[in-house]
């Protein structure tokens, strides 16, 4: 696991509000009943975008990652970097 990802994955699991998988990152209001957070996805993937990373979402909650396969290290941590920045900021409402 690449350190921008270990951090976003330490982040989802002190938060509880995502979990990470090969597919994407799954955005819930209530980590108990898995509720959806579309509209934390759309300020993530917003606020996200303002800082250059562009991505989809699917089901309204899980933002949908589609690196390059020519991506170097140094771009999956930069791009990692904004998303968890994203998220953070979504989470506080910001």
């Amino acid at each position: 696991m690449t350190a921008g990802a270990q951090s976003l994955n330490e982040a989802s699991v002190a938060a509880r509000t995502a979990t990470i998988d090969v597919a994407g990152v799954d955005l819930v209001a209530d980590p108990a009943t898995r509720a959806p957070a579309a509209e934390a996805a759309e300020r993530v993937m917003y606020a996200a975008l303002a800082n250059g990373l562009a991505f989809k979402t699917s089901m309204g909650n899980v933002l949908v990652l589609s690196p390059p396969l020519t991506i170097t290290a140094a771009e999956m941590h930069a791009a990692l970097d904004i998303l968890q920045a994203a998220i953070d900021d979504a989470a506080r409402g910001a």
